[in-house]
């Protein structure tokens, strides 16, 4: 099998008899730097339905602290992972930008929406479904059928989450809500 036709294998894990190459083979992420417990919180889910307040659910998710830092290395190897890296933070600002667009300004009140320090991701369970989902790559029929299978009215609701905060934070708009699983990463290459 040559090269070429390892590139074109459609994916969804390996196969019997087929030769395996997936560009996740180049990437290895190291575990964080120590994170001490106390910047560790448990906190409740909100809704936020386009015009309303925010309403409390009983879903309770482990968070960070707002404005934490968590340090990790990513090592890579070959053209197409090393062009990933260097292109991570600007694909990552797309997708927020089509998310924002798609999901964020569809009447959500903006004072829950934080500002971007760095490149926005959404990370853990309960941020919804658009955060993980490559939209930008759906058409309307398969959106209709998310909706519908998760019983959604128009694209759902904002998930949101509240910890009450004294500082003066860079990304709060409104006194106490989050973006449910909202971070902002960078990427610094190593000399």
């Amino acid at each position: 099998m040559s090269i070429s036709e390892v590139n074109k294998f459609p994916g969804g894990g390996a196969k019997s008899g087929r030769q395996f190459d997936d560009i996740f083979n180049n990437i290895r992420v190291s575990d964080s730097s120590s994170i001490e417990e106390m910047n560790f919180s448990i906190v409740q889910r909100w809704n936020h339905a386009k015009g309303k307040d925010p309403k409390r659910m009983n879903i309770y998710r482990e968070a960070l602290l707002p404005e934490q830092d968590v340090v990790f290395n990513i090592s890579v190897i070959g053209e197409e992972a090393i062009f990933l890296m260097d292109n991570l933070e600007n694909m990552a600002e797309k997708h927020y930008l089509f998310y924002k667009e798609f999901f964020l300004d569809k009447g959500f009140d903006k004072k829950y929406i934080q500002d971007n320090t760095e490149a926005p991701i959404y990370l853990g369970a309960g941020s919804g479904i658009w955060t993980k989902t490559n939209i930008r790559q759906m058409n309307k029929e398969k959106i209709d059928r998310i909706q519908m299978k998760n019983k959604m009215k128009n694209q759902g609701v904002m998930k949101l989450t509240k910890y009450p905060t004294n500082i003066i934070s860079k990304i709060v708009k409104t006194k106490d809500f989050y973006e449910m699983g909202k971070c902002n990463f960078e990427v610094k290459k190593k000399s």
